[in-house]
């Protein structure tokens, strides 16, 4: 896949996250409070210790779902440790 394949649908995956994300202010989905989230595993106290990842809580209180991605910085980094072989 050429390199500007790649950025180009990021960009579009970007352009659709902000097209939902205006159509939810529009509709008045927004949370309005702190979250009580781990800031080791990420999960959220959703209350009475029951904890939820991140992506399900968000999915659940805004009805948005989630993609996956890879930062150009970050993936940088991932080969980087890939090359430098397993820790000793």
């Amino acid at each position: 896949m050429e390199p500007w394949r790649a950025v180009e649908a990021s960009m579009n995956a970007v352009l659709v996250f902000i097209a939902d994300d205006h159509q939810a202010l529009q509709e008045g989905v927004r949370l309005k409070q702190l979250i009580p989230i781990c800031c080791c595993c990420r999960k959220i106290n959703t209350g009475e210790e029951i904890w939820q990842q991140f992506q399900t809580y968000i999915e659940q209180q805004t009805g948005s779902g989630f993609s996956h991605d890879l930062w150009p910085q970050c993936m940088e980094v991932e080969i980087a440790k890939l090359n430098a072989g397993p820790a000793s």
